[in-house]
């Protein structure tokens, strides 16, 4: 072989060896999704508090520019999974709890219900519902996600989902949902009557913060409005939960 052959040769095999570690490197890390022309990466995070590895994902979706962070959470106690999202430096569960125990009910007793809204709780039954290392908010742990939503007067919104939202006719009042939360109307019940009312209109959702012995704070959006309120509830009535990871324990600190 000559000198100039043997050169072609190995600049050959440099080019071959690159695109083969740029292919691995691409369907380990990245991939781009032609259909939507979104741009995925994966990895893997472990939470310091139990030990547990999750897997995440990280799409920009090239239409408006952002990029969204998910993840999934498996509730050991019955194996359901639950989309989460880190907005600001809060980790939510991006669906409502699903959880079955005493004092909550399907919407109308219906499982389809529960499979797309999750379970009604009433308040005593909300302040347990969470699986560890996850908890009911507060009033003020809510405020700081309406916050960054926009505050209260446009925070409905972002954080409604992008479909699931109707009037009374069955007129569309979807949200955009700019922070992964996608919040669905669940309506509401009260169990001790089974009277049930507003699903696919409004959403509530429990906060851990009291009022008094009898009601309690809950977040309410409504189907048509931007803005976004908190009731007082009383805790006989039955609403949706979502959970919100607890705070890292400061470093140095015993698990």
């Amino acid at each position: 072989m000559n000198k100039t052959a043997a050169i072609a040769t190995a600049l050959a095999c440099i080019l071959l060896c690159v695109a083969c570690a740029h292919k691995n490197k691409q369907q380990k890390g990245t991939s781009a999704d032609t259909r939507n022309s979104k741009t995925h990466s994966t990895s893997t995070f472990t939470d310091t508090r139990g030990g547990k590895t999750h897997s995440t994902s990280t799409f920009t979706d090239t239409r408006d520019g952002k990029t969204h962070n998910t993840s999934t959470f498996t509730d050991t106690r019955d194996g359901k999974k639950y989309k989460i999202v880190k907005i600001g430096n809060q980790v939510w569960m991006a669906e409502n709890l699903n959880y079955e125990a005493s004092c909550c009910k399907c919407y109308e007793n219906k499982t389809a219900y529960c499979d797309k809204y999750g379970r009604l709780y009433d308040w005593n039954a909300a302040m347990k519902a969470c699986p560890k290392g996850w908890h009911l908010p507060s009033k003020a742990e809510w405020e700081a996600l309406v916050t960054i939503a926009g505050g209260e007067k446009t925070a409905s919104k972002y954080l409604k989902a992008t479909k699931g939202w109707n009037d009374y006719e069955g007129k569309p009042y979807n949200g955009e949902d700019k922070f992964g939360f996608s919040a669905l109307p669940g309506g509401y019940g009260i169990l001790v009557s089974n009277h049930f009312k507003n699903v696919d209109y409004s959403g509530h959702w429990w906060s851990s913060s009291e009022i008094n012995r009898s009601d309690a704070y809950a977040m309410y959006i409504h189907h048509s409005l931007e803005h976004v309120y908190y009731n007082d509830g009383d805790k006989i009535g039955s609403y949706s939960v979502r959970c919100l990871q607890d705070p890292a324990p400061p470093k140095g600190t015993a698990k």
